[in-house]
């Protein structure tokens, strides 16, 4: 019998559970899969999100009844922890 590998994936109803590598056993969701055709169709791909993250900020500020200026945005986790933890 051949050995599992070890990146294999259990089946949905398996009883084991993987915590070491990012993996779905029940795929994307038709809506990602959808979204991400779109996206693709659109080319919306090519460019890179608001630099200051202003129309986030401003959705966070008001569903937590905030000021925009409390929420700082980064591109991912880099930024803030190689030392340069101003804004974007």
């Amino acid at each position: 019998m051949p050995k599992p590998s070890p990146m294999s994936m259990p089946s949905p109803t398996s009883q084991t559970l993987r915590f070491d590598a990012a993996i779905n056993p029940y795929g994307c969701s038709p809506r990602v899969v959808e979204a991400l055709h779109q996206a693709v169709d659109e080319r919306a791909y090519r460019h890179y999100g608001d630099i200051d993250a202003a129309s986030l900020r401003s959705k966070l500020a008001a569903h937590h009844e905030l000021s925009p200026d409390n929420f700082v945005v980064y591109p991912g986790s880099v930024r803030p922890m190689s030392g340069n933890a101003s804004p974007a």
